[in-house]
């Protein structure tokens, strides 16, 4: 997940972001109660995202997830309403936003995550932090137990992160603090994959609703060795959405593919370098990626091994494939040097392999 930082805004042009959201939106909010009172803590806003309604109102904690129209939830913004909540005179409030917002754009790129953010389309994120509720009933950490009519969520954590959030527990950490959270996806187009093929970069681009793509490009600037200082560079228009190619001879060292809409604003990105982002994927023959990884160079999906057997170079094997496995992936090779030479390996002459424990 890439994110790029937009200029600072006032809050009404956030509730203008929302009103002009795809639709429907997911209207989630929790309370707490704080003595005898209850205190309106959460608010997620999430656009394009369809949620079942619920009230659920527990001994200390409250939750309700509404499906409303962009209208409605930017006039609830702006006017801090939560809506309508059962038993409560005039319902609950949260706090006018004071000062500025300062959103970001979340790209769909790979290997970069942000805290909740979405990961299928690019989308606009700001939050606000209206600061602490002293003496609230509820921990983060607490069961959420009610009447056999309430369903049981074994922490509130869990409880906010199905119900407010649409993530999973591990997501949220930390204590139970107010936040306003506001997210919109766009859904006119995105980068779905990027491949490497016979001398091209190939990038797959989708659109999430008809005619989306109308007007936009695809735009990259590549170098292939990390020493040179010209770039290359290619504009593609699209007409829709499917496979577009640019003729790069090799996999670049560096590479910047942007997608931007007909007023040249970025809506998603895909890139990579020696030291940011994920390579493309090589197709085409083993033989073939074969001869492109040995000349690639090391890097954090790629690791030579120029001999097994011995317990040390095992155990650093095994960390290497632990590593890969419980991240993004990567490729090993075993029989090269680091300075990419090919020196083979005869296995006949590694020892047991199970000493890498």
């Amino acid at each position: 997940m890439g994110i790029i930082s937009l200029p600072a805004e006032d809050w009404g042009q956030v509730a203008n972001r929302i009103r002009k959201a795809d639709g429907p939106i997911a209207w989630c909010w929790a309370a707490a109660r704080a003595g005898a009172d209850w205190k309106f803590a959460l608010l997620t806003i999430r656009g394009a995202t369809r949620i079942a309604r619920n009230f659920l109102k527990y001994p200390n904690l409250m939750i309700s997830t509404q499906e409303i129209s962009p209208a409605t939830a930017a006039k609830r913004f702006a006017t801090g309403a939560a809506g309508p909540v059962p038993h409560i005179k005039g319902g609950l409030r949260f706090a006018s936003q004071q000062g500025q917002a300062n959103p970001f754009w979340m790209t769909t790129e790979p290997e970069h995550r942000y805290r909740l953010a979405l990961a299928d389309w690019p989308h606009y994120y700001v939050n606000s932090n209206p600061g602490p509720l002293s003496n609230l009933h509820v921990g983060m950490d607490d069961p959420v137990l009610g009447g056999s009519d309430l369903p049981y969520y074994p922490s509130v954590r869990a409880a906010l992160a199905d119900l407010v959030y649409g993530v999973a527990p591990a997501e949220l950490q930390g204590a139970f603090n107010p936040e306003i959270l506001v997210r919109l996806p766009d859904l006119r187009g995105r980068v779905e994959s990027v491949a490497f093929k016979q001398g091209t970069v190939q990038v797959t681009v989708a659109q999430g609703k008809p005619s989306g793509l109308a007007g936009f490009s695809l735009r990259a600037a590549w170098r292939l060795e990390p020493g040179q200082s010209a770039w290359s560079k290619s504009d593609l228009p699209l007409t829709g959405p499917g496979m577009f190619t640019f003729v790069t001879g090799d996999v670049p060292a560096e590479m910047s593919v942007i997608l931007v809409d007909a007023s040249s604003m970025l809506v998603d990105r895909y890139q990579w370098s020696d030291v940011v982002g994920q390579r493309p994927q090589v197709l085409g023959p083993l033989s073939a990626r074969l001869a492109r990884w040995v000349t690639e160079g090391e890097h954090e999906h790629l690791e030579y091994k120029q001999e097994l057997g011995h317990e040390k170079v095992n155990r650093s094997f095994a960390d290497t494939v632990a590593a890969f496995a419980n991240g993004d992936g990567g490729i090993v090779l075993v029989g090269v040097a680091d300075d990419m030479t090919v020196v083979g390996w005869d296995r006949r002459n590694a020892k047991d392999q199970r000493s890498a424990g």
